[in-house]
């Protein structure tokens, strides 16, 4: 029998391993924990001061430009190198 055959009881839940882990979150193992996860990342640089702030919405922003500029090159070389 494959190990997953398991009664549902005896499964771990999201919360037995946010415990085990020591997480401050009880929903990180869930699509919605995640994305809250990823949303406290992200405010993170909100709440610097100072150099950090300014180097981190820097990166933010080269990043931005950096994917525009990609995309936009894409598609000049798609839309006016065809044969």
């Amino acid at each position: 029998m494959a190990p997953h055959d398991e009664p549902h009881d005896s499964l771990p839940t999201s919360s037995d391993w946010a415990k085990l882990v020591g997480s401050q979150r009880d929903d990180q193992y869930t699509p919605m924990g995640q994305i809250g996860m990823y949303g406290d990342f992200a405010m993170g640089v909100r709440r610097l001061r100072g150099w950090r702030r300014s180097l981190g919405l820097t990166l933010i922003w080269l990043i931005i430009a950096l994917l525009v500029a990609g995309v936009i090159w894409t598609l000049v070389e798609i839309l006016f190198t065809q044969k």
